[in-house]
């Protein structure tokens, strides 16, 4: 007998299904598994790919390894899975539980609204594939359940979007409401999106004052200065006044204007 890993190196590439357990996950699981083997001929590559298959389900896995150590065929020992894993009524009033137990949209998005209108897609099918009928066409009344259901999981601003523009003299289907919400879903995800304001931009917002002066602008400063002059101000014995006085700011000197300094025009 070859050791697992030369067995397993030998094995072509394949895209496996997942198995975690669930009695609802068999049949869709046993059908893409079936059409990934089907050109296997030999029990020990399919038992070997059934294992992979199996990652996520312990005590599948464990049952998987005993029957093939037990000898058994892959056939029989397929069908004793089956027997295990695959409760029909379970499997099929637990698509509709997962149905139940999708959350309410807060608010509508393309990513939400397409995965609940997979979910109801996947559950739908797959129950009526569990039930023997999947060439039925669902009933008016069906059909009103799945749509009264779905609304409900809508929030409340996407739903009264949806409800306008609905036929109000027309039985709702599922049909109808699917496209309604693909083509909102649609619109959601290509529409533009805003531009985000850029948080790095170096210019200043307006405001009603006039802009700072620049430093070339700044030639010259007012300082008050205090000297002696007649009749401006008295304070006590001792005439005071002040008056304001051109400074120049370069030089720092007074008796000529800025735009005049001798220093500035070196410059």
């Amino acid at each position: 007998m070859l050791p697992a890993v030369a067995k397993k190196n030998h094995l072509p590439r394949l895209d496996l299904p997942k198995f975690s357990g669930s009695p609802s996950e068999w049949p869709a699981f046993a059908g893409r598994f079936n059409k990934r083997v089907a050109g296997l001929e030999e029990d020990a590559d399919r038992y070997a790919f059934l294992i992979q298959c199996f990652e996520r389900c312990e005590i599948a896995r464990d049952s998987c390894e005993a029957f093939e150590n037990a000898g058994m065929t892959f056939q029989d020992a397929w069908k004793r899975l089956e027997e295990r894993f695959y409760k029909k009524r379970v499997a099929f009033l637990g698509h509709f539980q997962q149905l139940y137990a999708l959350p309410k949209l807060t608010a509508a998005s393309s990513t939400a609204l397409m995965r609940l209108i997979d979910a109801v897609e996947t559950s739908t099918s797959s129950a009526r594939q569990i039930a023997g009928k999947m060439d039925q066409a669902a009933s008016a009344v069906e059909d009103g359940m799945i749509v009264s259901f779905v609304l409900s999981k809508l929030d409340e601003e996407t739903a009264a979007q949806i409800t306008r523009r609905l036929d109000s003299q027309q039985i709702p289907t599922w049909k109808v409401l699917r496209n309604e919400l693909d083509q909102l879903a649609n619109t959601l995800y290509y529409e533009p999106k805003a531009k985000p304001e850029n948080i790095f931009r170096t210019e200043r917002p307006a405001t009603n004052h006039p802009p700072a002066r620049t430093e070339r602008a700044m030639l010259s400063a007012t300082v008050l200065a205090e000297g002696r002059h007649a009749n401006i101000g008295t304070v006590g014995n001792r005439n005071q006044s002040w008056m304001a006085v051109r400074r120049c700011y370069a030089c720092d000197k007074t008796g000529h204007g800025s735009t005049l300094c001798p220093e500035l025009r070196v410059r």
